[in-house]
Formats: structure tokens, C-alpha cells, sequence
């Protein structure tokens, strides 16, 4: 594993707002009932999401909460990549005190007591998972997500340095300390646990039926957002399709259904990144930021230590005959890297811009312009 990977983004300083950690001092007379409280999904019929995400960002006297994840430095058993809600069930069960686990605590809250396990009825509201968190970020078009950090529910045990650490995810944010560098595009990043951040809880989905996104079957590695029977709402996707090239520095948007090439197709610099994929025949490209982190969280991880999986038993791109995972400590090029200058003091001018580190499903800054990576092409196809 490559620590250096969680470490440093070059040129970025993260702040963060300091405030009280406490949940004590509640209204609890002013708290409203779970079954009124007001969610949101990410796909037209809300049926057809793997949870439901509460409308607006948790607060504490009316201020947006920028909270710790924990409050203590003892490790959890809360470390699966992809179910936050038996992470979330692992934190009420060590929980002693209201303040343990300030950021599940809200969901904790609106939770029935009683409950022996995550999968009994009344509990139902939990912190997202990292791989939930990251498609909570992916889909965050028609999501409202704020320009704060937000904590997963998903510990981080990979190292003994990082034994104090939770994950997070910053969807929209400009990073201070270096203007230039615009958007974090979903910077998805591993900080100590008592560092603040928001909060935003779900609510599991029992509903029976299709739940986007999806692999469309075992001999073919397409990623379905969207099909003729609805799907993912179409402000959270790429309009253009399909979509033969990617100019565009900003738009890191998924495609609503985009097949992933079975293998990597070479180590190269964005220019003959393109020129590889293009000789693939028509339509493959190179794929967006996004598009990467929607391969990795739909199970096309190579990592053994960290493999996700698809939510309600759904298939994994690995379980697709042939499919070959992402190399398991391997940073890959994406089409959109939004190379920027690099001035900084004491050291040389430089264009760099971001690359996905395929091992826990991060970015890492600092990628050169014409520096080499790993590719592994993408192209639209329709889905009837």
C-alpha cells in the first residue's frame, strides 16, 4: 500500500470549522418523528435506490454540525467499505455515552431501541458506508450536498498509523491554500477521527425490485445509471450520449450506461491514453473521475483487503466472466484531470492535476502532465 497515496495532495491545505462537539443540550420535544422526517433519492422512483438520503445536512443550534467521528481513540469493529448500516450498528453497541460517536449519533437517535442486529426492524438510519458515501458523491447533481467535508461510517484499520482514523468525502468544496486548484471533485480521503465534519444519514431501502445503478449481467461489464425504465435522475448524469471524448476540466459527471473494457489497456500519458482508446474502436475513451470511482464502487476493486461489494446482493463487475479488477495498487489516468499550475514556494513551477488511486478508491493530486499512468478505457452503450 502506498502510504504517500493518503498523505499528501500537493499544494492543498484542508480547514476545517472548529465547534462544540457536544449533542447534549437537544430539545427533545422539538425532535421530529423518523417517519416524518423528510429524504431524498438520487433516482426518479425513490424504490430504486439502494437508501433513501435525509434532505438537508444535520445541524446543532441551527448551525450546520461540523463534528468528530469519534470522540474516543479506541477502534470499532464499524470498518466494512460497503454496509454503513452494521457499521453504524456497531457503533450503537460500544456507544457509552451520548457523545462516543458524535457523527452516527444522529442516526442513533432515530433509531428504536431494542433492536439485536442492523437488520431488525426500527433500525434503519445510518451513516453511509465509504463506498455508499462515494456514490452519494457521484450522484451528487440532485443531492444538494453542501461544500463541507462528510464523514462515512467506515473506520480505517489498513495501518496502525491510521487506527484513529474515519473516512471522508468532499464533494464540492474550493480547497483553501490554493486557489487555482478549483473543484476537490469528490476528494475521498482518510483523517483522524476527532477532526470535524458533517454529517449527512440515510435510511435503508427494503423495497423489492431494480436498484440503480446495476451490472447488467455476468458476460458484460456495463455500469447501468439509467434505462428505459427510469433510473438515476438525469441532473446527476453527463448529458452528452454518447460521449466519444472528454474535454471538459469540470464536468466529471457519469454516463447513464458505459461498458468497462475487461483489462487495462496500457501505462500512459492522457494524450496516448486517448489514442488508445480510440483504437479500440468507436466510442471508447477515457473515463471521467467519476466514471472511476463508479467502476470502483460497483465491486471492480482488485484490493483483497478492500473489496466492495455491491449493495442487496447485487452483481460486482468482478463477477463478470473475464473481467480483470482494477489493479490492486495502481493509479489510474482519467480524462479530466484539471491540471493546474503548481507555484509553490521553494519549488520548481510544475502543471499537475489528479489520478485515481485504484487501491482504496481515492484521488491523489500532484500527477504530472505528461506523467504516465495505468488506463482502462470506458465506452457508452445503450441499455434497453
Amino acid at each position: 500500500m502506498k502510504i504517500s497515496s493518503l498523505l499528501i495532495i500537493p499544494c492543498i491545505a484542508f480547514v476545517y470549522a472548529c465547534t462544540d462537539n457536544s449533542l447534549e443540550g437537544i430539545d427533545e420535544s422539538k425532535k421530529t418523528e423518523p417517519d416524518d422526517i423528510a429524504t431524498i433519492s438520487y433516482t426518479d422512483n425513490p424504490s430504486q435506490s439502494y437508501f433513501l438520503v435525509k434532505a438537508t445536512d444535520e445541524t446543532l443550534d441551527g448551525e450546520v454540525a461540523i463534528i468528530n467521528w469519534s470522540n474516543q481513540d479506541t477502534g470499532t469493529k464499524a470498518t466494512s467499505i460497503s454496509d454503513g448500516l452494521s457499521n453504524t450498528f456497531e457503533l450503537s453497541r460500544v456507544a457509552n455515552s451520548r457523545w462516543t460517536f458524535p457523527a452516527a449519533q444522529f442516526a442513533l437517535d432515530l433509531n428504536k431501541t431494542g433492536a439485536k442486529s442492523a437488520d431488525e426492524e426500527g433500525f434503519d438510519w445510518y451513516l453511509p458506508s465509504k463506498s455508499e458515501l462515494m456514490l452519494i458523491n457521484i450522484y451528487n447533481g440532485c443531492l444538494n450536498l453542501s461544500e463541507y467535508a462528510y464523514w462515512s461510517s467506515t473506520e480505517n484499520v489498513n495501518f496502525s498509523y491510521y487506527r484513529d482514523h474515519a473516512w471522508l468525502i468532499v464533494p464540492n468544496t474550493s480547497l483553501p491554500g490554493l486557489s487555482t486548484m478549483k473543484k476537490s471533485d469528490g476528494f475521498h480521503y482518510a483523517d483522524a477521527k476527532k477532526k470535524g465534519a458533517s454529517v449527512r444519514i440515510v435510511k435503508k431501502n427494503n423495497v423489492e425490485g431494480k436498484k440503480y445503478p446495476y451490472v447488467k449481467s455476468k458476460t458484460e461489464p456495463i455500469i447501468v445509471s439509467r434505462d428505459k425504465d427510469g433510473g438515476v435522475k438525469e441532473e446527476a448524469l453527463r448529458k452528452e450520449f454518447p460521449l466519444t471524448t472528454t474535454s471538459s476540466l469540470e464536468d466529471s459527471k457519469v454516463s447513464r450506461s458505459f461498458e468497462v473494457d475487461m483489462s487495462n489497456s496500457g501505462w500512459a500519458s492522457l494524450t496516448e491514453a486517448k489514442t488508445l482508446c480510440a483504437s479500440k474502436g468507436a466510442n471508447w475513451r477515457v473515463p471521467t473521475l467519476k466514471e472511476m470511482q463508479l467502476i470502483w464502487a460497483m465491486g471492480g476493486s482488485g484490493n483483497q483487503d478492500w473489496k466492495v461489494y455491491v449493495a442487496n446482493e447485487g452483481l460486482n463487475l468482478r463477477d463478470v466472466e473475464g473481467f480483470t479488477p482494477l489493479s490492486a495498487y495502481g493509479d489510474y489516468m482519467i480524462s479530466n484531470p484539471n491540471y493546474q499550475d503548481c507555484d509553490q514556494a521553494g519549488h520548481e513551477p510544475h502543471i499537475v492535476g489528479w489520478r485515481f488511486e485504484s487501491a482504496m478508491g481515492t484521488i491523489i493530486g500532484g500527477n504530472d502532465k505528461d506523467g504516465k499512468e495505468t488506463v482502462r478505457c470506458v465506452r457508452d452503450v445503450e441499455v434497453n
